[in-house]
C-alpha cells in the first residue's frame, strides 16, 4: 500500500509537467453527425484511443 500511495503522490506532482493529450475535436470531420468516427479513419480499432488525435 505504501509503494502505491508513493507512486501516486509523484504522479500528481508531476502533472503540471506533462504535455497535455490531444483528442480529436466535433468540428475537425473527424466524426459523422452521429458522434461517430469515421469510418475509413483507425478502420477496425474500438479501442478509446481512437479518439486521440495524432
Amino acid at each position: 500500500m505504501d509503494q502505491e500511495v508513493k507512486r501516486l503522490r509523484e504522479r500528481l506532482d508531476s502533472l503540471d509537467k506533462e504535455a497535455p493529450h490531444r483528442f480529436r475535436s466535433l468540428r475537425d470531420g473527424d466524426y459523422r453527425s452521429t458522434r461517430a468516427l469515421q469510418s475509413d479513419i483507425l478502420p477496425g480499432r474500438t479501442d478509446l484511443g481512437i479518439h486521440l488525435a495524432d
